[in-house]
């Protein structure tokens, strides 16, 4: 999709492999994540999306791509309940968030398995 990519097509792709059950995405502002890549190495090509930008400065281009993927990780958020991280806390607030959330869905009641009948859990 932030390559141009069909988004009908990568669903139907996609359409039998399983749900997860909780997805973490991890949001940060795009200058922040680059400036955190860029401390340890430099960005990649595709990663900075230099094919779609045909920028030749891989921070500039990334700085241009990253908010067209983080679009569509909004996108998933809303349609699949993607659990919203704020990568701008620190690493401990981060992990005590991930930890409290997924503790709570370990204690959540579960609907068994065999409460459906087959022709209905399959649709």
């Amino acid at each position: 999709m932030a390559r141009g990519i069909d988004r009908n097509w990568t669903t139907n792709l996609y359409s039998s492999a399983r749900k997860p059950d909780l997805v973490f995405y991890f949001c940060a502002p795009p200058d922040l994540l680059a400036k955190r890549i860029t401390a340890y190495r430099e960005i990649k090509f595709y990663e900075a999306g230099q094919d779609v930008t045909g920028l030749r400065d891989s921070r500039e281009s990334y700085l241009h791509f990253a908010p067209k993927v983080m679009q569509e990780y909004a996108n998933l958020h809303r349609e699949c309940g993607f659990i919203m991280v704020d990568a701008r806390r620190s690493i401990c607030d981060q992990h005590q968030s991930i930890r409290q959330t997924y503790e709570a869905y370990l204690t959540k009641p579960q609907i068994p398995t065999n409460a459906f009948p087959p022709q209905l859990m399959y649709k």
